[in-house]
């Protein structure tokens, strides 16, 4: 899975339910947050997604789902 946005949340900031599923472990990690898409490195994906994959040493799927504010 890609860690990246998705294109089309350049156009307006949300409140996004994002999951994260290690494909190793099977666990789903979970962030509820207002997103903005000039910030796609805020404080819940810059620590949650590196430190799950070091430690651990997995990838993680991720799964957004936005709606609009």
């Amino acid at each position: 899975g890609s860690l990246y946005f998705y294109p089309y949340f350049m156009y307006f900031t949300c409140t996004c339910y994002v999951s994260y599923l290690c494909t190793r472990c099977f666990i789903h990690l979970h962030v509820i947050s207002h997103l903005y898409i000039w910030d796609a490195t805020h404080i819940h994906t810059r620590w949650l997604i590196p430190v799950h994959v070091i430690f651990h040493s997995h990838t993680l799927d991720v799964t957004y789902l936005c709606m609009e504010d």
